[in-house]
C-alpha cells in the first residue's frame, strides 16, 4: 500500500516563487497606470481647447468677418512653391488692402501653426517670400475692407503634398 508523503517547506513565504508572482501582477498594473498618468499629463493633446468662454465670444466676431467676405464675394487664387506664396485676390473690394494675413493651422500639431504676411505688388498680386512645408493645412486669409474699415476672413483647406494651387472662397470649408 502506497503511503502519502507529506511535503513540508522549510523556507518562509517570502522566499517562495508563487507569492511573489501573485504580488507582481497587480504591482505591474499599478506601475503601468502611473506611467500612463505621467504621459497624459506631460503630453496634453493640442486639439482640446482650454477656454471655451473666450472662444464662444470670438465666434460672433469671426462670423461677421465671414459674412463680410460673403457680401464682398471675395475669393483668392493661391499658388504655392517652396519659396513663395502668390495670391490673386478677387471680389467687390473697393480698395485692396496693402497686406493680407495668411494663417496656416496644422490639423493635429499646434506647434506647426504659422502666420505669414503677403504684400500687394504693383500688379495687384499678393506675394510672400516665405514658403510653407508640403503638408495638410487649414488656411485662413484675413484682410481689411478699406471702405467699411471692417475685417473680412475666408477659410479653406489644402494638402500641399498633393496640390500647388487652391481657390479659396467664402464657402471653401
Amino acid at each position: 500500500m502506497a503511503t502519502l508523503r507529506k511535503h513540508e517547506d522549510d523556507q518562509p513565504w517570502f522566499k517562495q516563487f508563487w507569492p511573489w508572482f501573485i504580488i507582481a501582477l497587480p504591482a505591474t498594473a499599478v506601475v503601468a497606470s502611473l506611467h500612463l498618468v505621467y504621459v497624459a499629463m506631460e503630453q496634453k493633446p493640442d486639439l482640446v481647447r482650454t477656454n471655451y468662454y473666450k472662444d464662444g465670444l470670438a465666434i460672433n466676431e469671426e462670423l461677421s468677418a465671414e459674412r463680410l467676405a460673403d457680401q464682398l464675394d471675395i475669393n483668392a487664387d493661391m499658388r504655392f512653391t517652396d519659396e513663395m506664396i502668390t495670391i490673386d485676390l478677387k471680389g467687390r473690394i473697393h480698395t485692396k488692402p496693402v497686406n493680407i494675413v495668411i494663417a496656416f493651422q496644422h490639423p493635429t500639431d499646434a506647434t506647426k501653426d504659422t502666420t505669414i504676411i503677403a504684400t500687394r505688388g504693383a500688379d495687384n498680386i499678393y506675394r510672400s517670400t516665405e514658403g510653407i512645408p508640403a503638408q495638410r493645412w487649414y488656411i485662413g486669409l484675413e484682410g481689411m475692407d478699406e471702405a467699411s474699415m471692417k475685417m473680412w476672413n475666408i477659410k479653406g483647406e489644402v494638402d500641399l503634398s498633393q496640390q500647388e494651387h487652391i481657390t479659396l472662397t467664402d464657402r471653401s470649408l
